[in-house]
């Protein structure tokens, strides 16, 4: 058994498990290494820290949740198919398509290992949301920024608060909303001045497309919900200061 002392040692930790996981002698040698997104994993283990799983069990769900995420976002990331591309491409398209679905296949491998049927459903029932509500934000046709905004703020943290809700922890739940939306926010932002219309793990879903959002109109929006986040972490029980430390840091950086 490992003993872990430290937050960033912990994440750090949890971090090579799951690549390690993802290492694939073939898939490596052909696509590119699938992102870890720091901010998603940072939230699920300041969530299940604040519970009484073991440190087995945090792992195994940490991980677990993650991989699904990073097939999830590998799904995205798949551009659509077009019968002029280079063969190289297809080929490469056609094994990011595979490599999805290998990640996927990984978790419920995991899950298996230690009959945790309870937490496969509630997973499972996060994918299936989540695949809802691509299919409802492909099909939107309103412009209303609200409530595309709404919509995109549950997509990004839709798995992270299914986890909370399974463990019985609901007090990071609005932080982590706001939060992911706020980074999600950022990206585009930085994508629109960047002028980057290629398609990525944001996937088809941009806000400052959907709803015709300049450039200023964007910094408001991402300066506004900084506000409001650090005004709900000033709400945060004692249980969870050094959560609000790490990301007032990370707003200022961002600011």
């Amino acid at each position: 058994m490992i003993t872990l002392f430290t937050t960033g040692n912990e994440i750090q930790y949890l971090t090579s498990r799951i690549e390690q996981k993802l290492q694939h002698i073939y898939l490596d040698k052909y696509i590119q290494k699938p992102d870890i997104d720091e901010d998603k994993l940072y939230l699920l283990y300041k969530i299940l820290s604040n519970t009484k799983l073991s440190q087995k069990q945090m792992e195994r769900y940490i991980v677990t949740t993650m991989l699904v995420q990073i097939a999830l976002d590998i799904h995205d990331q798949i551009p659509d198919v077009n019968n002029n591309q280079d063969k190289d491409v297809m080929i490469k398209n056609q094994l990011s398509i595979l490599a999805g679905d290998y990640y996927s296949g990984l978790y419920y491998l995991l899950l298996a290992e230690i009959d945790d049927f309870s937490f496969i459903n509630k997973l499972a029932s996060g994918i299936k949301e989540i695949n809802v509500l691509k299919m409802t934000l492909q099909e939107e046709r309103t412009h209303l920024l609200d409530a595309h905004i709404s919509n995109i703020k549950e997509l990004e943290s839709l798995l992270i608060t299914h986890v909370a809700d399974f463990v019985n922890e609901s007090t990071m739940i609005l932080v982590t909303q706001e939060w992911l939306l706020y980074n999600r926010l950022v990206k585009e932002l930085k994508m629109k001045i960047n002028n980057n219309t290629e398609k990525n793990s944001l996937g088809d879903f941009l806000i400052c497309n959907k709803c015709n959002l300049t450039e200023k109109q964007l910094e408001e929006i991402i300066l506004n919900k900084g506000q409001y986040i650090k005004e709900l972490l000033s709400e945060l029980p004692d249980a969870y200061s050094d959560a609000k430390l790490h990301i007032v840091k990370k707003l200022g950086c961002e600011n």
